[in-house]
C-alpha cells in the first residue's frame, strides 16, 4: 500500500465520521427541543390546575361554608 492510499482510507474514514457525529448532535439537538417543549407544555397545565384549586378555596366554595 502506497502512502497516498493510505492517506485516502485515512480522510474517508474522517470524513465519515464528521457525518456521523454531524448527524447524532442533530439529533440530540431536536430531543433537547422536543423535552423543552413538552415541559412548557407541562408547566402550563400545571399552572391551570393551580389556578382552579385556588378558586375552590374561596368561602362558599366546596365544603366552605361559614362554621
Amino acid at each position: 500500500m502506497r502512502k497516498r492510499e493510505m492517506r485516502r482510507r485515512r480522510r474517508r474514514k474522517r470524513r465519515r465520521k464528521e457525518g456521523v457525529r454531524k448527524r447524532r448532535k442533530r439529533k440530540s439537538q431536536e430531543g433537547k427541543e422536543k423535552e423543552k417543549q413538552e415541559e412548557e407544555v407541562l408547566g402550563r397545565e400545571e399552572e391551570e390546575e393551580e389556578e382552579v384549586q385556588e378558586e375552590g378555596r374561596e368561602p362558599g366554595g366546596i365544603g366552605g361554608g361559614k362554621s
